[in-house]
């Protein structure tokens, strides 16, 4: 975590806004025409960050950020496909207690909704839905680390991190 985004729109003195905003978009194929159907697909992702970067003083700094995803993987002849809708916020704090000291912590969330739209005559549709069922996943963490510096050349990074996951099908 760092406030060096170029692209970041200065709120305040203290404050920015970013967004940041990336995703592609591939199509695979098996590439043996030995049988009796190409194999193949498309895959895709998009990812949509919101972020708010505060520094109140020159040795503390805090994220607050919002990501939004899309994923979809499909088969190449439309009769198939696994999606997944994500929204995940994020705090992180960052504290310079002296120039050998630091502190970061932070808590984060997620929410995924994974969707499967196939066919009922598809020959794999019970292999399919057995494994990538339709379901909402959730998870939450947190962290807190020290960095420690006792000279120059030699950093020492202990920490901790605590997750919950949880998934529920609809």
């Amino acid at each position: 975590m760092g406030l060096s985004n170029l692209d970041a729109y200065r709120l305040t003195r203290q404050s920015t806004l970013s967004v940041f905003a990336f995703g592609a978009f591939d199509l695979f194929e098996s590439g043996d025409r030995d049988l009796a159907g190409q194999i193949g697909g498309r895959t895709q992702f998009h990812r949509f960050d919101l972020r708010y970067d505060w520094a109140p003083d020159d040795n503390t700094q805090l994220r607050a950020a919002v990501t939004a995803g899309f994923d979809r993987t499909r088969d190449e002849n439309g009769s198939g496909a696994v999606r997944d809708q994500s929204l995940r916020v994020r705090l992180d704090v960052r504290r310079e207690a002296s120039g050998a000291v630091g502190v970061d912590a932070g808590v984060d969330a997620r929410l995924d909704a994974f969707r499967l739209t196939a066919s009922r005559t598809r020959v794999d549709y019970s292999d399919l839905t057995a494994l990538f069922p339709s379901r909402d996943d959730g998870t939450g963490g947190a962290y807190l680390s020290l960095r420690l510096r006792p000279e120059r050349r030699i950093r020492f990074v202990p920490g901790v991190r605590a997750d919950l996951y949880a998934v529920r099908e609809p």
